[in-house]
This record gives C-alpha cells, sequence and structure tokens, in this order.
C-alpha cells in the first residue's frame, strides 16, 4: 500500500535555485543584417541625432517656405498696385484715360453683339483755371477730387467715369436702349457738378460743359465718338459763354481757336 511521502512533491534541488534568480544579461550589441553588431548606446545616439536633424531640417523648410509665401504675397501685392496706378488717376482715383480706352473698346464690341447703345460724355469744367490761379494749386487738386465724386455718385455701378486730364472728365454709359437714358444722367451730372463747394473754408461755384456721342448713331469707333463728344462739348461751351455775355450785355465771349480744336482733336486720335 503507498504511503503519504509516495504522495509528497519533489523538491527543488537548491542546485538549481540560484540559476533561477539570476538576472538576465544586459544586451549591449545589436545585430545588424550582415551578422556584424554595433554598440547599443551608440546606435540609439545616431537615432536621436538623426531624428534631431529631421527635426532642424522641418523646421527650416517650414520657415523658408513660409518667408516664400510672405514674399510671392508682396510681390502679388505690389503688381496688383502698380497695375492699379497704371490704369487709374492718382489724384481722383478715377480710371485714367488707358483704362477709358480698354473700356470703351470693350463696351462697343458688346453693344454691337446686344445690338445695343453706348453714349459717352465729355465733361469740361468751366472756371476752374481761376480756382487755380486764385487759390493754388492744391485747391484745385481737392476740388477735382470732390467732382469726381459728385460724377460717380450720378452714375450707375455697370458705367465708367475716368479722369481724361486736367479738369476733364469721360462718363461711358453702357446697355442703353437709346439716348434718353443718357440725357437725363447728363442733366443731373451738370447739376451736381455746378453745385457750391467748400474746400477749406473757401465758397467755390464752378460750371460744366458736357458734350455727347452716341454709338452707333454717331460713330462705331471708339476714336470717332471721343472726336463727336469732345466738339460737342466744345459747342455747348460756345454757346454757355455767348448766353452769359449777352446776359450781362457784353460782347459775345470767343471760344477756342479752331485750330487749336482741330489739333486737340487730332491729338486724341493719336491718343485713341
Amino acid at each position: 500500500m503507498p504511503s503519504f511521502k509516495d504522495f509528497a512533491p519533489t523538491p527543488v534541488r537548491p542546485a538549481l535555485w540560484p540559476v533561477a534568480r539570476r538576472p538576465a544579461a544586459p544586451v549591449s550589441t545589436m545585430a545588424l543584417a550582415d551578422g556584424s553588431g554595433i554598440d547599443l548606446a551608440l546606435a540609439l545616439a545616431i537615432a536621436e541625432e538623426q531624428l534631431h536633424g529631421t527635426l532642424r531640417e522641418n523646421e527650416l523648410l517650414r520657415v523658408s517656405n513660409q518667408r516664400l509665401m510672405t514674399a510671392l504675397s508682396d510681390v502679388s501685392r505690389q503688381n496688383s498696385e502698380a497695375h492699379h496706378l497704371a490704369h487709374h488717376d492718382a489724384l481722383t482715383g478715377l480710371p485714367n484715360r488707358l483704362m477709358l480706352l480698354r473700356r470703351l473698346q470693350d463696351g462697343i464690341a458688346d453693344a454691337f453683339v446686344r445690338q445695343q447703345h453706348l453714349a459717352l460724355m465729355f465733361i469740361d469744367l468751366d472756371g476752374f483755371k481761376v480756382v487755380n490761379d486764385r487759390y493754388g494749386h492744391t485747391t484745385g487738386d481737392k476740388l477735382l477730387g470732390v467732382v469726381a465724386r459728385r460724377i460717380v455718385g450720378c452714375v450707375r455701378s455697370d458705367d465708367v467715369a475716368c479722369r481724361y486730364g486736367g479738369d476733364e472728365f469721360v462718363v461711358m454709359l453702357s446697355n442703353l436702349h437709346d439716348g434718353s437714358l443718357a440725357v437725363g444722367l447728363a442733366d443731373e451730372i451738370r447739376r451736381q457738378v455746378e453745385g457750391r463747394y467748400c474746400i477749406d473754408g473757401i465758397e467755390l461755384t464752378i460750371s460744366a460743359s458736357i458734350g455727347m456721342a452716341l454709338y452707333p448713331v454717331d460713330g462705331e469707333h471708339h476714336d470717332t465718338l471721343l472726336e463727336v463728344a469732345d466738339a460737342s462739348m466744345y459747342r455747348n461751351k460756345s454757346a454757355r459763354m455767348a448766353r452769359q455775355a449777352l446776359a450781362v450785355g457784353k460782347a459775345a465771349a470767343t471760344a477756342e481757336p479752331e485750330p487749336k480744336r482741330r489739333s486737340r482733336v487730332r491729338s486724341l486720335r493719336a491718343r485713341a
């Protein structure tokens, strides 16, 4: 019959204890694919340096990209400003003669396709030279700025009001079924321009002579429309001066000599 000792667990041999409790030896090398080894601490140091190098390169790329985007933005802004200055009057902010001629050519082409009318107004300020001579160019420049804003306030958003040069302005009205709207706008512009002005405490009054040309009735080319509008403006100016002279009992005022006006028309054609 088996005894109790036969079921007792077998004791672990004392000689095995030190082996079971012995700590694992630290790994000091890392095997490479070719079978060679490299010191683990050195490998970690190299990897850490590579990581820091990558981070530095990424930061340099980020800074370089940011500087590049800033430079491109500056160039775009400068190009936009240069384009604006090339096509707008520095004093009034209105489109200049170059912009007008481009818009006029486009407007004529569009009116031809749509079978509509286009009106061109030439506006000359009467009495502006007196303001310049009496109060100086600074006051005259401020007066031109106010006149420009009044003209813009009379036209529609898709019309073009430009400073043609000196005390002359040109307005282009597009998408017209006939000339009635243009006549009404011309009367409104005249009323607004001939209102009173207060520049630096100085009360000023001026008047305006306006001539008009209608596409395609008065011409189908931009230089023809400019000539017709300019000639119409001078006829109206001469008639106004004659009426004013008669009103005060004086001889009719002398209009601009015809040779001078013809030279001016040729200049307008050359610029167009």
